[in-house]
């Protein structure tokens, strides 16, 4: 305690150890202390997996494991689809185009004007190749247009109009 106001005073605190590869750890016997102990609750393979580059997880809080499965559920899937894209078969450029070309034509009023507006630009993908980010490259990352904005933020907008009607239904009664 400490002894006149303003004091700096040291406090201990324990932080509780925190299983690694489970939920929880408990005794196969709860009343025997000696008996062995076991996961319960989900498996963390991420944990497992980087444990098995030598990954000494030991020392970490619960927030820190927290952390490194959240950032492997991130990276993993994204790292793996890029290391089996370079040694995949490629998908031949005409399927490609047409694929591509479907994605970027905007709907038509009809069927039949949609399909051959399809046929056009899967002919001359190179109309599409000063909207993409990444000019010269595979990848088909193409700039917003003031359509994707209104889309994008028009979204967002009736959010907020969905959760401004939610917040006045809940402040009727008070």
């Amino acid at each position: 305690m400490a002894e006149k106001v303003g004091q700096k005073i040291q406090k201990n605190r324990i932080i509780p150890s925190y299983p690694i590869f489970y939920e929880v750890v408990a005794r196969e016997n709860p009343d025997d202390p000696n008996s062995r102990l076991m996961g319960l609750g989900r498996f963390h393979a991420e944990i497992w997996v980087l444990s098995l580059v030598d990954l000494d997880f030991a020392n970490f809080n619960k927030a820190q494991l927290n952390t490194v499965r959240f950032m492997f559920d991130a990276l993993f899937p994204l790292i793996f689809l890029i290391i089996v894209s370079y040694f995949s078969r490629s998908v031949k450029k005409e399927l490609l185009d047409y694929f591509y070309a479907k994605i970027h034509t905007p709907v038509q009023p009809t069927p039949e004007q949609d399909a051959a507006l399809i046929q056009e630009n899967a002919a001359n993908m190179e109309k599409f190749e000063s909207r993409k980010l990444f000019r010269r490259t595979q990848w088909e990352f193409h700039k917003p247009l003031k359509m994707d904005y209104i889309g994008f933020f028009g979204t967002w907008g009736l959010v907020g109009v969905v959760i401004l009607v939610m917040w006045i239904f809940m402040n009727l009664g008070g």
